[in-house]
Order: C-alpha cells, then structure tokens, then sequence
C-alpha cells in the first residue's frame, strides 16, 4: 500500500502533520499547548479527507492515520542518522557528508 496514494492534498496535509510532529524537544506547557493545537487540527482535517472518500469508512481511516504517524517516527529516525552520522555503504569508498545537504535544493509544489 502506498502512504499517499497519489493524493496531492494528502501530501501537503501530511507535511503540514510532519511539521507539527517534533520528537525530543523540550517546550514549555504554552508552547506544547499551541503545538497539539495545530497538530490535532491537521491530524482532523486528514481524517476528514480521508473519510470523505468512498472507499473509505472510520475504521479504515483511523488505520491509515495510524500508519502515517508511525511513517513520521521513522522519517524522522532516518533525518536523525544522516545527520549525525557518517553513511557508508558495504564495499564502497563512498563517504556522505552531512554539509551535503547545504547544495540540495527544495522543489516547491
């Protein structure tokens, strides 16, 4: 099953998810109010995207939104290593730097 499912609306909904999703950071009790503000709005306008669909029923979504949360934990495990680690794969002289990613440009959609 692909996570987005060629959905350009649930793509955008799901960075905004992705934004609004830190793990490890310290806030205080205001900020980390503010931020479930927004993370339960974004997390309610894709259930409701997603429930708007026909094939779609309340089990079916609530699964999917599931499967998208445990997509950001490991999104961003991944972020993590590549940032603070050195990649490189078996049998290649092959070193990543994580200065790298200064020359990459973004796509905007």
């Amino acid at each position: 099953e692909e996570l987005i499912e060629d959905d350009p609306k649930l793509a955008k909904m799901v960075t905004f998810l992705v934004l609004f999703s830190p793990l490890e950071v310290t806030l205080s009790p205001g900020e980390t109010a503010e931020l479930k503000k927004y993370l339960s709005k974004v997390t309610m306008i894709i259930y409701n995207h997603l429930l708007s669909k026909p094939e779609y029923d309340n089990l079916k979504a609530l699964d999917r939104l599931t499967k998208l949360g445990y997509i950001i934990t490991r999104l961003k495990k991944s972020a993590e290593i590549m940032k603070m680690k050195s990649i490189s794969p078996k049998g290649l002289d092959f070193q990543f730097d994580s200065q790298d990613f200064s020359s990459i440009e973004l796509c905007q959609w």
